[in-house]
């Protein structure tokens, strides 16, 4: 009875009262959330690429030991990580590019001064995206070419 008693006069002011400030901060705020998203799955990505990258180098640490052995340097080991982690990250960024201006105009009402299909800002966000992934595998391809083919073929 007693909370019954307390909201027999729910709106006391007007419905509306102090409701625009929160229209104002919820838009306010979305875009930082994006910022914020789009870091974060930016991160996950590029640690994804990174322990992908390092489990395949660590699981051919005896391969290299051969290729060192058998006289490829140390730039040829790297040259060779780095194709082989950075080819599924080409792939993916033409699928992606090519998904996002399928799906662009979908989106249309959320852009605010962008077109569907900007190529300004596609382009840069496909850079950025394989500046991180490149960085993500020539970490392990660095970590395999320093390393010292005696200890690597006895690895095994």
């Amino acid at each position: 009875m007693r909370i019954f008693r307390l909201c027999r006069k729910p709106f006391a002011k007007s419905p509306l009262d102090g409701k625009g400030g929160l229209v104002v901060a919820g838009r306010w705020h979305t875009p930082r959330r994006l910022v914020a998203y789009a870091s974060d799955s930016l991160a996950l990505a590029s640690l994804g690429i990174f322990g992908v990258v390092s489990y395949t180098t660590a699981q051919r640490r005896g391969e290299m030991g051969i290729r060192l052995a058998l006289g490829a340097t140390a730039s040829d080991l790297r040259s060779l990580v780095l194709r082989q982690g950075l080819a599924p990250v080409l792939l993916g960024l033409v699928a992606g590019i090519a998904v996002a201006l399928a799906l662009g105009r979908a989106l249309a009402g959320l852009l605010y001064g962008v077109q569907p299909s900007d190529p300004l800002t596609i382009a840069g966000v496909a850079v950025v995206l394989f500046a991180v992934s490149a960085i993500a595998c020539y970490i392990p391809a660095l970590r395999v070419s320093r390393a010292d083919p005696m200890s690597a073929l006895h690895y095994e």
